[in-house]
């Protein structure tokens, strides 16, 4: 996949859209960050992502799961990573399960900067 792939990162918490947007920037990525699903779904209907990365819990109309599910209904050329905390790592499995193509857990080694990296570049190589 051409590193200048288009990614959508969803999430409310500014410091985890900050940190997925400058990790992915320096690798050539083109990044457009919103924090709720709503204006997700807005952009995803006038413009073309390669990938979504949207966290799984967040106080908003539409979730991360509904994120997932508009996304994998309407754009089948578009990748989902879904974000959780710690806690939540089942939810993420049933995400995978319900078609994400993978999965970043806040706080452990996969939401550190080269755990973004390796997950986003595996991802958009079609190898997961």
């Amino acid at each position: 996949m051409d590193k200048k792939a288009k990614i959508l990162v969803v999430d409310d918490e500014e410091i985890w859209r900050d940190q997925i947007r400058e990790v992915l920037e320096t690798e050539g990525y083109s990044i457009t960050t919103v924090d709720d699903g709503e204006k997700a779904i807005e952009l995803m209907k006038s413009n073309y992502f390669n990938l979504v990365i949207t966290d799984i819990w967040m106080e908003t109309k539409y979730r991360g799961l509904e994120i997932l599910s508009y996304t994998l209904n309407n754009f089948k050329n578009t990748a989902v990573i879904v974000l959780t905390a710690l806690g939540t790592t089942y939810t993420a499995k049933n995400a995978a399960e319900k078609g994400a193509h993978g999965f970043i857990v806040k706080g452990e080694y996969s939401s550190s900067n080269q755990g973004i990296r390796n997950i986003v570049a595996e991802v958009l190589s079609g190898q997961i």
